[in-house]
C-alpha cells in the first residue's frame, strides 16, 4: 500500500506570509540584468535593496505571486491582483541623499496604468537633488556649476566606419578586446569602450581613422529640479521638464499649447510641487537607460538604497564557473 503523503499548510502558508513580509517591509533582492551601473555593478549582480532607506513604501498591490514584477514570465499573465489597490503612501519618508545607489520603479510614461509598486524597476546614482541645476555637456556632468569626476572605467562613445568593419575585428581579435556590440547610424557603428581600450585601437598600426569619439545629443542638457513647496517659473527653458510632472506625478489637468501651460482655461506662469524629484543617472553614462529618458524620478518611485550584493553570476559563464566569489557581501558606494 502507498502512503499518503501529507502536506502541512499550515507550514506553507506561514512561510508564504514570512516572504511575503520580508520582501514587502523589510528587504528584497535586485538583480542587476545589464551594464546599467558597469564598472560599480555588474550583469548577474543580486543586490540587496533597504526598503527603510526612505522610508517604507507601503504596498499597493498586496496580493501579488512572488518574485514576479508587472506579469509571469513568459505568459501576459499579470502577476498582481488590482483589488485591492490602494494609494501611495510612505511611513517615516527621508530625502535621498546625492551619489546614492537607488533602485526604483521607472516613471516611463507607457506604464501610467499601471500601479506605481507595479511598474519596470531599475536602479541608478542620484546625481541631481531638489534645486539643483543639472548640467551636461559633451559627456562632462556639472551639478551647480562644479565638474563630477566621471566612474572610474566609464565608456564613451565611438564611430567606426562600415568599409573598415572587417579591418576593425582583426584588430580587436589581435588586441584580446571583446566587441561590446554596435548601434549603426547610416554607414558608421556606435560602438562603446573604456578610453584605455579606445588609445589602444587607435594607436594600432597607426588606425587613427577607424575609431572616431562623438558625442550624443542625450549627453547636452540643462535642467533645475523643483524644490517641494516652492514656486517654479514656467520658461521655455524648464517646459519640457516641468510639464509631465505636473501631469503626470502631481495629477494636475494641464495642456500643454506651445512653450504655455494651461489649467480650467487659464494660462499659469508659476507652479508648486508636493514631493521630491531626483535627478537619476547609470555609472555607464554612454549606454545607461536613465533619466536622460524618462525624465527627474519622484519620491513616490523610489523603493530602497542598494545596501550590499548578496551574490553574483556571470551571465556568460556555465553555471558551474558562474559564481563570482570576490563580490559576495560586497558593499557599494
Amino acid at each position: 500500500m502507498k502512503k499518503k503523503i501529507k502536506i502541512n499548510w499550515k507550514l506553507i502558508l506561514i512561510i508564504l506570509i514570512t516572504v511575503w513580509l520580508i520582501r514587502n517591509i523589510w528587504v528584497e533582492l535586485y538583480r542587476i540584468p545589464h551594464s546599467q551601473m558597469e564598472e560599480s555593478l555588474l550583469n548577474g549582480d543580486n543586490l540587496f535593496i533597504n526598503k527603510w532607506s526612505y522610508g517604507l513604501r507601503l504596498p499597493q498591490t498586496p496580493i501579488a505571486v512572488p518574485f514576479f514584477q508587472d506579469s509571469i514570465t513568459g505568459t501576459k499573465m499579470k502577476s498582481y491582483s488590482s483589488i485591492p489597490n490602494f494609494p501611495y503612501y510612505r511611513i517615516f519618508s527621508k530625502d535621498v541623499k546625492r551619489n546614492d545607489i537607488i533602485v526604483f520603479n521607472r516613471p516611463d510614461t507607457k506604464n501610467l496604468s499601471i500601479p506605481i509598486d507595479r511598474r519596470k524597476i531599475a536602479v541608478g546614482r542620484c546625481v541631481g537633488l531638489p534645486g539643483d541645476t543639472v548640467h551636461m555637456y559633451n559627456g562632462h556632468l556639472y551639478i551647480n556649476r562644479r565638474e563630477i569626476t566621471q566612474p572610474p572605467h566609464i565608456k564613451e562613445s565611438y564611430l567606426t566606419p562600415d568599409s573598415l568593419e572587417y579591418k576593425f575585428q582583426n584588430i580587436l581579435q589581435q588586441l584580446k578586446i571583446a566587441d561590446p556590440g554596435f548601434e549603426t547610424i547610416k554607414e558608421n557603428r556606435i560602438r562603446f569602450f573604456p578610453k584605455y581600450q579606445a588609445a589602444q585601437i587607435q594607436s594600432f598600426d597607426n588606425t587613427n581613422n577607424i575609431l572616431t569619439p562623438i558625442h550624443l545629443k542625450r549627453n547636452n542638457f540643462t535642467i533645475i529640479l523643483p524644490r517641494v513647496d516652492e514656486p517654479v517659473q514656467i520658461t521655455p527653458e524648464n517646459i519640457n521638464l516641468i510639464y509631465p510632472l505636473l501631469v503626470i506625478h502631481e495629477g494636475r489637468s494641464i495642456i500643454k499649447k506651445g512653450n504655455h501651460l494651461f489649467e480650467n482655461g487659464k494660462e499659469i506662469y508659476y507652479s508648486r510641487f508636493t514631493q521630491p524629484y531626483y535627478w537619476i543617472m547609470g555609472d555607464n553614462r554612454e549606454k545607461a537607460t536613465d533619466s536622460r529618458t524618462f525624465g527627474a524620478v519622484p519620491h513616490s518611485h523610489v523603493i530602497g538604497k542598494g545596501s550590499f550584493i548578496c551574490f553574483s553570476f556571470d551571465p556568460q559563464q556555465p553555471f558551474y564557473k558562474a559564481l563570482r566569489y570576490n563580490r559576495i557581501f560586497k558593499t557599494i558606494d
